[in-house]
């Protein structure tokens, strides 16, 4: 009560002060700060039911709320957790989201629908945001995952309600049947799916790869460019519907508003496309209420619903991408076309439409390097180069599709007219992405430095605007801290040093860097690339060392020793221990779950210091516990259970 009360005299203060400026700038900061502070507070993590808090789980019960994407290897479902049983055979209520790898292998998971109960043996694993994929996926409050095989899982129950979901997804099936049906190659089917109904999943990677390199990978995401596209075909054929009288106006808008949500309905409501058609479905409002509407506002109002709906969609990188680059957008492009005008009429078009790249491009960059360490060199070359295609390539996609639905002979003829466009943009993505330094790659940034160079970019923007002295300091400044910060980085890294230890279940990782040498990977996995490895040990890539090496365990060796720091390190590649040194002191002994307790610990030569256990299995790490307490060594088992580092 009294918190209330203190909270009603604090906003009528403010709304007592004169400067209206000031007043704003409180009031705002007020509202952020009082939604971070019930976000914060209002997380399913802080339950104490939560599964991830659970020990001892031998099964659970979940149920699958989105299907998210489709790997070499797995169906990725999310899914809600209902309850879970324990050692002691109880079973308990739970909550919490688990991130699901269905093996393509099980015929079941081909079967598996929205609002299907499974059963799940096992417990899952916990993510603990070792990499971005890790993060972006607690931002989603999802904090575990669950790679699950054959007999691993059974349906327990299926969703016999038909969902609006149910419908949607059917929908978008049928639609992406008809698009195989009549499109024959199988690389300008994947791109018709990606660029129509917003499904990269079937997209090879070369073409993802060629796309992103070449700053084209925008295209592949359906999004505001392509709803836009839409809703402009309609109002270039009705024009001046806003001049109508109010019942027509009434008509327009609401077909308008039919043709931009129906769109996001055969998308899935793929969050990128409900984004643009909620900025534009306000937009067209003040149009039809015949309103003055500023774009800014309208972002702002559409944002701001979103996050009413979605307080997690904050910390989406799509929300936070979308956004930057439209607000990028909508304060540049209007100064800088003023600046100069071509008389002739397509290169007016292509220097509008490089403006409005560079714009969102601008816009975008720190987060680009904060979250995909990489930026595309010929971005702005490249989609000045596909201005025309673009329309070209959406539209005779659109027209296939909608004439599947009416004649298979016509759609034949149209989709002959998409190939021969979308083969020309192909082939601009694979040119550029070609090119020497078509990528600037292994840019990493903190978080304070993705602020400073935000800082940087609007006060030099600023400075240029308004000819200010004081944002030009504050440019000068914050370019001189993202200068040192990146300086003091180079130094530390050259001369830092770590030992650090991963488990993945099936295999171990070790990254190993020593003082002023470049840092050395050891893999026990034959098929790990360099990829994989990133995302293993993410902060080792994010520093920028000149090499990193990596070398494979031999699995004929027995037994891997390193010396870090005059301290002896010793890993079994066998599961047998007849063959360990002997007279040799060794301080830390590495042990995974695939170190079974078993009679032949009894040929262990050496007693080690310390042991490391890494892994999942609680019954195995209780037995080596067991045995070495009788020798007073000590068992470190990492809280986050497959990582371990020594300083």
């Amino acid at each position: 009560m009294y918190g209330y009360l203190g909270f009603s005299i604090y906003f009528l203060g403010i709304l007592f002060l004169k400067n209206k400026v000031i007043k704003n700038f409180i009031l705002i900061s007020t509202i952020v700060f009082l939604g971070l502070f019930t976000y914060l507070n209002h997380q399913e993590i802080k339950h104490s039911n939560h599964l991830y808090h659970q020990e001892e789980i031998t099964s659970y019960l979940t149920k699958v709320t989105s299907y998210e994407k489709e790997t070499e290897k797995f169906k990725v479902y999310n899914s809600e957790v209902i309850s879970f049983e324990d050692s002691s055979q109880k079973i308990k209520a739970s909550l919490g989201k688990v991130h699901l790898y269905l093996s393509k292998e099980d015929t079941s998971s081909k079967t598996l629908e929205f609002g299907d109960i499974i059963f799940i043996r096992d417990a899952p694993q916990k993510l603990f945001a070792q990499n971005s994929y890790e993060r972006y996926l607690r931002n989603q409050q999802i904090y575990l995952q669950h790679f699950i095989y054959n007999d691993q899982w059974q349906i327990l129950q299926k969703n016999k309600a038909q969902t609006l979901l149910h419908h949607v997804w059917a929908l978008r099936k049928t639609l992406e049947n008809k698009l195989l049906q009549i499109i024959k190659e199988p690389r300008q089917q994947e791109l018709a799916i990606a660029l129509l109904l917003g499904n990269k999943s079937s997209l090879n990677d070369s073409t993802k790869t060629a796309f992103a390199q070449s700053g084209l990978a925008h295209i592949l995401a359906v999004s505001g460019l392509h709803v836009s596209l839409v809703l402009l075909f309609f109002l270039w054929i009705f024009k001046y519907w806003d001049r109508r009288p109010p019942l027509i106006r009434f008509f327009y808008f609401t077909f308008f508003m039919t043709v931009l949500w129906g769109y996001a309905t055969i998308t899935a409501f793929s969050p990128s496309v409900v984004r643009a058609a909620l900025m534009l479905s306000i937009w067209l409002l003040g149009k039809a209420l015949q309103r003055p509407t500023d774009a800014f506002n309208t972002v702002g109002l559409s944002a701001f619903i979103q996050l009413i709906i979605n307080p997690n969609l904050l910390f989406d990188i799509g929300f936070q991408l979308s956004y930057t680059a439209v607000i990028g957008i909508l304060y540049l492009y209007p100064k800088w076309i003023k600046v100069y005008r071509f008389s002739f009429i397509p290169l007016q078009k292509l220097w509008e439409a490089s403006l409005i790249s560079l714009a969102a491009q601008l816009g975008t960059l720190p987060l680009c390097l904060y979250y995909f360490h990489q930026f595309p060199s010929y971005f702005l070359f490249s989609n000045i180069a596909i201005t025309f295609l673009i329309p070209l390539v959406i539209g005779s996609g659109f027209l296939t599709l909608i004439c599947s639905l009416i004649s298979e002979s016509i759609a034949l003829y149209c989709s002959y007219l998409y190939d021969f466009f979308s083969d020309i943009m192909v082939y601009i993505a694979h040119f550029f992405s070609s090119l020497p330094y078509s990528t600037l790659s292994d840019i990493y940034l903190s978080s304070s430095e993705l602020i400073l160079l935000y800082l940087l970019i609007v006060t030099i923007i600023l400075a240029f605007e308004y000819r200010s002295i004081l944002s030009l300091r504050i440019s000068l400044i914050s370019g001189f801290l993202l200068l040192s910060s990146f300086t003091f980085k180079k130094i530390e890294d050259h001369t830092n040093e770590f030992f650090e230890i991963r488990y993945t279940k099936q295999d171990l990782f070790i990254a190993v860097k020593e003082y002023k040498l470049s840092p050395i990977i050891y893999t026990s996995s034959t098929t790990t690339n360099e990829k994989q490895l990133q995302a293993i040990f993410p902060n080792t890539y994010q520093q920028q060392f000149g090499k990193i090496d990596i070398i494979e365990l031999d699995r004929l060796n027995k037994f891997y020793l390193w010396n870090y720091n005059g301290e002896k390190i010793i890993y079994f590649q066998s599961k047998k221990y007849d063959h360990t040194p002997s007279n040799i002191c060794v301080d830390y002994l590495i042990l995974t779950d695939k170190h079974q307790f078993n009679s032949t610990i009894k040929d262990l030569k050496f007693s080690p210091q310390k042991v490391i256990y890494l892994g999942y299995k609680d019954w195995n790490l209780q037995k080596w516990k067991s045995y070495f307490q009788t020798k007073n060594i000590e068992v470190i088992y990492p809280t986050e259970k497959n990582s371990y580092g020594i300083n």
